[in-house]
């Protein structure tokens, strides 16, 4: 449901909306094809509409439902009736998102009132719901919010074994030429060190004279066991939560479509990644890591 906010003059909550597809891709609203509803009311619709390669590989996945809700202060997706990662807001973090969405638009070919209903859009309360499994299918996963107990209790005892979570700190330091280092090392010292291919982290002209332009001068990515966060030059933006497990929820996702067994033809293989995934997840979620990339201010 959409919030009253303290001086909104508007407050919309809209129907949830349930969108069936067929084997060819075809989106139905009830027993109506999505393109014959838009003749009705006047929009076109089949954006709507997938392909048939598109459903092969959903159902290939193992998807068969997909929600998004919008509420007061977050965007939620729940997918087979799993949580996954949620982005979230309040009213400072979507004001600076907007802000710096409207930079990046002035720099695109889009138009500039792209993000005029971001700061309310905690004043917009809705949700869609698509269904992929056909009648022929098994019944279909329910569409519901389900907290991860077991993640959130092998974090905690994890935190109890530890005392303190471990943290991680990386400082990335470009140059007016777009080259950066780490540590007094550039791209190809670092290659040397572990042969990945770092140049790539190096920024063009025009992304410097964006960012010069703009006066961005620090980027902070911050993850920790609440979720994911950014700021820049030190104001918040909207941030990924994973505080209920949800990134357990993604490797169960992954797990029960194959997906993660198609890139594999040793079951064996599959099984030792997913467990050590498990395993070690309490440890990579409760570490506070954190990278700030900074800018030269001339």
């Amino acid at each position: 449901m959409a919030r009253q906010a303290a001086n909104a003059p508007l407050v919309i909550d809209l129907p949830a909306l349930t969108v069936d597809y067929d084997r060819d891709g075809t989106a139905y609203v009830g027993s109506v094809p999505v393109a014959e509803l838009g003749a009705v009311v006047g929009t076109d619709l089949s954006p709507l509409s997938l392909k048939a390669d598109q459903i092969d590989w959903l159902t290939e996945a193992g998807i068969q439902s997909v929600q998004l809700t919008n509420r007061p202060d977050q965007l939620l997706l729940v997918v087979n009736g799993h949580t996954l990662p949620r982005l979230m807001w309040d009213d400072a973090s979507l004001n600076a998102g907007a802000e710096l969405l409207q930079k990046i638009i002035a720099q695109s070919e889009l138009p500039t009132d792209s993000t005029a209903l971001l700061p309310v859009i905690a004043n917009f309360g809705g949700g869609i719901t698509l269904r992929f499994a056909g009648e022929s299918e098994t019944a279909a996963m329910p569409l519901l919010e389900q907290p991860h107990a077991a993640a959130t209790a092998a974090q905690a005892a994890y935190l109890d074994l530890i005392s303190a979570p471990p943290q991680i700190t990386i400082d990335v330091f470009y140059q007016p030429d777009g080259r950066w280092h780490v540590d007094g090392l550039d791209a190809t010292a670092w290659e040397a060190i572990m042969p990945l291919p770092w140049e790539r982290l190096n920024l063009d002209g025009e992304v410097m004279a964006f960012l010069q332009a703009n006066e961005i001068r620090e980027f902070v990515l911050r993850s920790n066991q609440q979720g994911l966060f950014l700021a820049v030059n030190g104001e918040v933006l909207p941030h990924l939560d994973w505080s209920n497990g949800e990134l357990l929820n993604l490797i169960t996702l992954a797990e029960e479509g194959q997906i993660i067994a198609d890139q594999f033809e040793n079951s064996a293989t599959v099984t030792s990644l997913v467990a050590t995934g498990k395993r070690l997840l309490p440890l990579v979620q409760v570490t506070v890591f954190q990278l700030r990339i900074h800018f030269p201010t001339e």
